[in-house]
């Protein structure tokens, strides 16, 4: 969504294409293998392949198992690199080598030859992320297609240069790299306090969420003082009060300044909310803050999210209260329990439907959850959708 994609339209378009067929003949073709001498034949004739490689794409998974052998791999290596072949047929020479779980050399070459359609390197660098193969994405940062920088940087490729990606000009490559630093969780994914700026609430959203879970990486308590902590910390703080900014944006900021140790944003908000109403949506964000905040015991954060279920204005409040409370354990399940039966109707039995499952019924409470367990929201936006794929 975020940039032009018309040249790889085609190809995309191809392989969706085959999804119907895929469905239609995985029953029948589940039991039987693939014929590996007659697609080996077929992938080497000229008129053949397209029609061997349309027959691998929609064989079922369990039948692909009797044809992993490094002749058809070879095969497809050949397919992807032959610049006589049509774009369609080297795209699903790609598809297939990722459906058979094969990071190659030649997928690779997509990256790195001269003169390949940018629509074929789109799919080599998508293959290899969905791979995980790091190592063939090396140097993909900073290729000129963005949707490929977008690709290495989420897989985490070429992690010296992931910083810089937080400030390229098109969107997905700058939410490519918070995905990538995210995973890399290392002192260096602090410098994601410069996304908390970013003109795209989403990536916003999910920097500050990315900073927060750094709270729990083993290195963090041993830099508590360093300049990367600090700038976090500060950009968290300024993204929280914020009023410019979107709620789901500023929620997620006082999750993560929680996660690092402080409830006094989550608790003005909450203050404001009990006062005067509104925030909603900041509110039930602030009672997830206290549910997962570092310095506050599990008793403490079950008194603050049992007196938020009383004292809380709206329903959506009232049930995040509830949600975080019976993620807590055995006690905040049974005071959810209590305070349902009191309210009754509607709100009371979405109350009891936020607790987990197996404390419902009130038999099994709280297993599975454990103290301090609070469940975290969902994000607002599915990953692939922000990285415009």
């Amino acid at each position: 969504m975020f940039f032009l994609r018309r040249s790889s339209d085609a190809l995309r378009a191809a392989l969706a294409a085959l999804a119907a067929p895929l469905a239609a003949l995985a029953a029948p073709l589940a039991a039987r293998p693939l014929d590996l001498p007659s697609a080996l034949r077929a992938l080497g004739h000229p008129q053949g392949t397209l029609d061997a490689l349309r027959h691998l794409l929609t064989l079922p998974p369990e039948a692909l198992e009797g044809a992993r052998s490094e002749a058809l791999y070879a095969a497809l290596d050949r397919v992807t690199l032959d610049t006589a072949q049509p774009l369609t047929a080297r795209a699903w020479a790609v598809e297939a080598l990722k459906r058979l779980g094969q990071g190659r050399g030649a997928t690779r070459a997509l990256l790195t030859g001269e003169e390949v359609e940018p629509a074929l390197a789109r799919e080599a660098a998508g293959a290899l992320r969905a791979l995980a193969r790091v190592d063939l994405l090396a140097g993909a940062t900073r290729h000129p297609d963005p949707e490929v920088r977008a690709h290495a940087a989420a897989a985490g490729a070429d992690p010296e240069g992931l910083c810089a990606l937080l400030s390229d000009p098109w969107p997905a490559v700058r939410y490519g790299a918070i995905v990538g630093l995210e995973r890399l969780a290392a002192p260096a994914s602090t410098c994601l306090a410069a996304a908390l700026r970013d003109p795209e609430p989403a990536h916003q959203e999910h920097a500050a969420r990315a900073l927060g879970a750094l709270s729990a990486a083993p290195w963090a308590a041993r830099q508590e003082d360093s300049a990367g902590l600090r700038a976090l910390g500060a950009g968290l703080l300024a993204l929280a009060a914020d009023t410019r900014s979107p709620p789901e944006a500023r929620g997620a900021a006082l999750v993560a300044v929680a996660r690092w140790g402080s409830t006094e944003p989550a608790e003005r908000v909450l203050k404001a909310h009990v006062e005067k109403g509104g925030l909603l949506t900041l509110s039930a964000c602030a009672a997830q803050a206290i549910a997962v905040a570092a310095p506050l015991s599990p008793a403490e954060r079950a008194a603050r999210l049992s007196r938020l279920l009383v004292e809380g204005r709206a329903p959506e409040v009232r049930l995040a209260a509830a949600r975080h409370l019976g993620a807590l354990g055995a006690e905040g399940a049974e005071r959810v329990r209590a305070w349902a039966a009191r309210v009754g109707g509607d709100e009371g039995r979405a109350a009891l439907a936020r607790l987990p499952a197996s404390a419902r019924e009130g038999s099994g409470e709280g297993e599975g959850a454990g103290e301090g367990a609070p469940q975290e929201l969902a994000p607002s936006l599915d990953e692939e959708d922000r990285l415009g794929l």
